[in-house]
């Protein structure tokens, strides 16, 4: 009888281990902004592609744009504003972030998440901040060489 409740409680024990691991095999990726590089404007419908470390393996085509709520002290207004892109990801321990936007050229980072953060894997992981440039064009028409 004792062996079945010893039984019993490493069942529970495993089970509940293995339950806490599969739920925490996501990370929430928070606070992705993309600007212009040279007005610092918000570039709202920017594209932000989520890679796996191989940099093939799509995991997340565009994050989707947050928007929040708040009310002026002055005036009493509510308004409604862009708070970043976010997204639900796979856990990985290295992601390969892209942000574009038609006429800039795309910008490329890698971020890389600690395995553990006060004791435990991160649960959410703020995004670095995206300045992106206008594409340059240059004609350099017909060249020849003598």
């Amino acid at each position: 009888m004792k062996y079945l409740i010893l039984f019993s409680f490493l069942f529970v024990a495993f089970v509940s281990t293995i339950k806490a691991e599969t739920a925490n095999d996501s990370v929430y990726l928070t606070n992705g902004y993309v600007y212009d590089g040279f007005t610092e404007e918000v570039l709202e419908k920017a594209k932000v592609t989520i890679y796996d470390a191989d940099s093939v393996t799509v995991l997340v085509d565009s994050l989707l744009p947050s928007y929040s709520t708040g009310t002026n002290w002055n005036t009493g207004v509510e308004t409604r504003f862009f708070s970043g892109f976010s997204a639900d990801v796979p856990r990985r321990k290295v992601y390969v972030v892209r942000a574009s936007y038609a006429g800039y050229a795309p910008q490329t980072v890698r971020v890389e998440l600690p395995e553990k953060q006060w004791g435990k894997a991160p649960w959410k992981w703020q995004l670095p901040k995206f300045y992106l440039w206008h594409a340059m064009q240059y004609d350099l028409g017909e060249a020849s060489v003598q």
